[in-house]
């Protein structure tokens, strides 16, 4: 009587714990079982796999027969989409992109695990590719979290922001991204992007980028009564010479401050 050993228990070595990595999808392996199921009603060889060639994210591997040497198979962990693109790939990048993780943390990770990685220029291309989609959906968004601010009051004559800077570095910034919030409802109404190109002095990047913020408040014709923001003096002249604005220190700021000290 022969015994099948259908135990799929492995116990990893302490030699094979670097072993790289790949993601895989059901379909994948589910098609990979039929390929051998149907190999095994016509030859009674045994596969086996010599090299594992890393495509991002995906391993491509081709299984040989040990006794035709006809018999093999091409098989990727990932299935492809229509434009030829691996989907394990794509929707990794997708989280990725979506997470709001930096490349170098990107990277870093998937070298550290050991996962396979999306080479700069792939990166660059699914980026363009996102692009388009990720601006109409920022646009679509602020668009309508400003109506949904204006709605919040009584009188319709303004809204209230608060806006703050969020810098590359804690000195000498490469870039800054500038982002106002509702009072209300706080929700992104605009975030302005300030990199060295734009200024070449960090430090009058927040105000390089709220004044874009208010720039395109005015082309909607949408006036701001009350702006809260850090102590800033840079901002705190321009919201000066605006005139018919309230000018708001963040108390937020103020009372992480007084516990400092």
């Amino acid at each position: 009587m022969i015994t099948l050993d259908l135990n799929t228990y492995i116990q990893v070595q302490k030699k094979d714990v670097d072993k790289k990595l790949f993601l895989s999808a059901e379909t994948s392996l589910q098609k990979i079982i039929k390929v051998v199921e149907n190999h095994s009603s016509i030859c009674n060889g045994h596969f086996s796999m010599k090299k594992l060639t890393p495509k991002g994210h995906v391993a491509a591997v081709r299984p040989n027969c040990d006794t035709d040497k006809h018999h093999f198979i091409l098989w990727s962990s990932s299935p492809y989409l229509p434009n030829g693109e691996y989907l394990a790939n794509l929707r990794t990048f997708h989280g990725y992109t979506c997470s709001g993780m930096l490349p170098v943390y990107y990277n870093g990770f998937a070298n550290a695990a050991k996962i396979g990685h999306i080479n700069k220029q792939k990166q660059q291309y699914m980026f363009q590719r996102y692009k388009h989609h990720i601006e109409q959906q920022y646009n679509e968004s602020i668009e309508s979290a400003v109506l949904e601010e204006i709605g919040m009051y009584d009188d319709l004559t303004g809204i209230n922001i608060m806006t703050d800077a969020r810098h590359g570095w804690r000195k000498n910034a490469k870039d800054s991204s500038v982002v106002a919030i509702g009072e209300k409802i706080h929700k992104v109404l605009k975030c302005e992007h300030i990199t060295k190109c734009d200024d070449s002095v960090s430090q009058r990047h927040e105000k390089l980028g709220t004044q874009r913020i208010y720039h395109y408040l005015e082309e909607e014709d949408v006036q701001v009564n009350v702006h809260s923001y850090d102590r800033n003096l840079s901002i705190n002249k321009l919201v000066k010479d605006k005139g018919i604005i309230t000018n708001q220190n963040d108390p937020w700021h103020a009372i992480k401050r007084l516990k400092l000290q």
